[in-house]
């Protein structure tokens, strides 16, 4: 099994950047909406499960150096930015993908946001951990259909290869690590992006280890330090964590394509949500915060329950049309034999009026051949004795 990946988003507002994570998570996970207003005020984090076993953690930051305007501001929402992002995942992150945006030039703004993870982190910061995600794919792929071009695995590199000035820099830069993503595809052309990404990371990896420094070091000991003094922080967090993998398994129960499949996993779900409450319930170290938890936990066990009954008057409602159209096919049939039966009832009965008629027939035929042989038996023997009488003197002996 493939190790877990943790991955940060970086980019300005407006770039599609929580759209993008949506998209990796294969859920709505962040709020996202067009706008040049920062939606994302504080950082998220958000776990799924890919179907190889692996964890995959995604955190969302704000979109960086455009939310407020003044001088300076842009460098203070990024370093709060990347605090809440160790202070989420204080082990670290794989990658950290910066989001631009197709079509758009990199502007001041964008090279600025380097800048300060170059300053921040260290100058072989990107070099070595980012990958920049362009978004708006599907602008990308109507600027090639009107210019005549079809749309191939190689079109965006030769793209990428073919531009000039600060993007051409940033693209050597990170070695060539640029992905194209439309997070307006499909669910399948999503997986196919998404895998792209996996493998690119994958590459990453080879070459080196996450990244964590002394900051990232820190907060993590004093985390430890903080749950050893505090034991209701570590049930909060495993149940938030719990909560997050079960929002991402009832929603990809949606794309099961069988009822049966959707309520064989919600079974599995159900198991999963009671043994979270059990083991809440159980928890020593209670808290209100592990409560509102709880609460969430027990809304999403009614939730399924309610989807389980949903399906299941679906399924009989289903079955019922099954077996209403098998007894109309059955019907149909016996409609059918019964029909043939009657026909050849009424053939037989044609048969025997046939018959019938000519017996008659023969009869009379019969009859009259009889009536005429008699007839003209009787006409002869009456010519023959007239004709005897006069005749008879003829002869002597």
């Amino acid at each position: 099994m493939q190790r877990n990946l943790d991955l940060l988003l970086l980019g300005k507002t407006g770039y599609g950047k929580s759209a993008l994570g949506n998209s990796i998570l294969g859920r709505k996970a962040f709020q996202s909406i067009g706008s040049t207003t920062s939606i994302t005020f504080k950082s998220q984090k958000e776990i799924t499960e890919r179907p190889d076993g692996r964890k995959l953690l995604v955190v969302d930051t704000p979109g960086l150096c455009d939310t407020g305007g003044e001088k300076g501001h842009g460098e203070k929402v990024f370093k709060d930015a990347m605090k809440e992002a160790m202070i989420l995942n204080p082990h670290g992150y794989d990658v950290f993908l910066l989001t631009l945006r197709y079509g758009n030039r990199l502007t001041g703004v964008d090279l600025e946001t380097i800048q300060y993870m170059k300053k921040l982190f260290g100058e072989d910061f990107v070099k070595t951990y980012c990958i920049i995600i362009m978004t708006c794919g599907d602008n990308f792929k109507m600027d090639l259909q009107e210019s005549g071009e079809s749309f191939t695995d190689e079109s965006f590199s030769d793209w990428c290869q073919a531009q000039e000035g600060e993007f051409a820099r940033l693209y050597a830069e990170v070695f060539g690590r640029v992905l194209l993503f439309d997070n307006s595809a499909t669910e399948e052309e999503k997986e196919s992006q998404r895998q792209a990404l996996f493998n690119m990371v994958a590459e990453k990896m080879l070459t080196g280890r996450r990244y964590t420094n002394k900051k990232f070091e820190k907060i993590l000991q004093s985390q430890l330090k903080l749950l050893d003094e505090d034991k209701t922080i570590l049930p909060v967090e495993n149940a938030k964590k719990e909560t997050s993998l079960l929002t991402d398994d009832i929603e990809r129960i949606q794309f099961e394509n069988s009822i049966d499949a959707k309520l064989s996993a919600f079974g599995k779900v159900a198991e999963r949500i009671k043994t979270l409450l059990k083991k809440i319930d159980e928890e020593e170290h209670k808290s209100p915060a592990l409560e509102k938890w709880r609460n969430l936990v027990a809304d999403k066990e009614t939730y399924v329950e309610k989807e389980v009954a949903s399906l299941t008057l679906k399924k009989e409602i289903a079955e019922k049309n099954k077996q209403m159209e098998e007894n109309l096919k059955l019907q149909s049939q016996l409609n059918a034999q019964k029909r043939r039966e009657e026909e050849f009832q009424q053939l037989e009965a044609l048969l025997a009026e046939q018959k019938r008629r000519e017996k008659e027939l023969k009869e009379e035929s019969d009859r009259q051949h009889q009536e005429y042989i008699r007839a003209r038996d009787e006409s002869n023997n009456k010519q023959a004795t007239s004709l005897w009488a006069r005749i008879k003197s003829w002869f002597t002996w």
